[in-house]
């Protein structure tokens, strides 16, 4: 007989594999990373869009809540098609899209900013160490070009020199720790792959 707390296992592993079977331990890792990732992107960010629209921040609240579709999408499509590729491409790619406009923008009490130091984490798991290195810099070309022009504008938020020259330099040392984590995970698989191998 299957208890309760059996049952509920089983969903909420059906629901963070998104009901696939058959692959590798890797693939099945990114593939519940993406699920586990865009779930808790929606739980957040749809207070935080419901916020900024109470305070009337009309486009940041909008434009969260179309994240927000489109990750959602991307989880169904995951689930149906059981092509993994394609959603953690797409929501990499959107995750990055919303740390710029939470940056450039200042987000919710100016700490949009903060949202930017995960990425290279997460990209170096769900893409390697080489793809994830290479969309963690394309990253940090957005704020470069930003911090370097003035735009005298309400939209966006004006951060001091210091800090500029702070955010870069953390970024890159976050990003250089994430590299280093992967490529020496990356060695280690392909160590025990071969020993396995060659037994």
């Amino acid at each position: 007989m299957i208890t309760s707390n059996a049952t509920g296992k089983i969903l909420l592993n059906n629901i963070i594999t998104s009901g696939m079977k058959n692959y590798g331990v890797d693939i099945m890792r990114k593939v519940k990373m993406i699920n586990i990732m865009s779930i808790i992107a929606i739980l957040i960010i749809v207070p935080f869009g419901l916020v900024d629209l109470i305070k009337g921040d009309y486009a940041i609240g909008i434009f969260v809540y179309v994240i927000a579709a489109v990750l959602i999408f991307n989880l169904l499509y995951l689930r149906k098609s059981g092509n993994y590729l394609f959603p953690i491409y797409c929501g990499t790619s959107i995750v990055a899209f919303y740390y710029i406009y939470a940056l450039v923008t200042g987000g919710v009490n100016n700490t949009g900013y903060l949202w930017f130091f995960t990425f290279p984490l997460f990209a170096m798991f769900l893409l390697g160490s080489k793809k994830g290195t290479a969309a963690a810099l394309l990253l940090l070309i957005p704020p470069i070009v930003f911090f370097s022009i003035r735009l005298d504008s309400s939209t966006f938020f004006a951060y001091s020199m210091d800090f500029k020259i702070r955010f870069i330099l953390s970024y890159l040392v976050v990003l250089l720790f994430a590299y280093l984590f992967e490529t020496l995970k990356e060695k280690a698989q392909r160590t025990l792959s071969t020993i396995n191998d060659e037994l």
